[in-house]
């Protein structure tokens, strides 16, 4: 069995199956997890407990995934941010190269390929 990834994550997902399915995924991957349904649940989650890397969806009802990451590195700056999205569009690229985004990652994700970006981020590779 690999060792697990040694990484706080927070994952911010609104699409109920896309959450379920990444976090049992990261969950038997990371450190520790940390899963929030919008970006004010996970803003909220993040300021009781840091974490290394966070993943949000961009488009979440209550609070976006961008607003939330502005206030997060706001709060204290994570080692990396990955942004996950259904949209392809240029204008949220844009904002996230502004944000200092490490990742932009299109859905449906690819798992093993999440798995590797975390691993390199660990090692100091991303």
């Amino acid at each position: 069995m690999e060792d697990k990834i040694p990484l706080k994550v927070l994952f911010a997902e609104d699409d109920s199956i896309t959450r379920l399915e990444v976090s049992k995924f990261l969950e038997n991957k990371v450190e520790k997890l940390t899963v929030a349904q919008n970006g004010q649940e996970g803003l909220r989650l993040y300021q009781k407990e840091p974490a290394d890397v966070v993943i949000t969806d961009i488009r979440m009802p209550i609070m976006n995934g961008l607003d939330m990451v502005r206030a997060i590195k706001g709060f204290k700056k994570p080692k990396a941010v990955i942004v996950t999205t259904a949209y392809n569009e240029t204008d949220l690229l844009i904002e996230c190269i502004d944000l200092g985004v490490n990742k932009f990652l299109l859905k449906p994700l690819v798992l093993h390929k999440l798995e590797a970006i975390l691993r390199d981020i660990a090692k100091g590779e991303e």
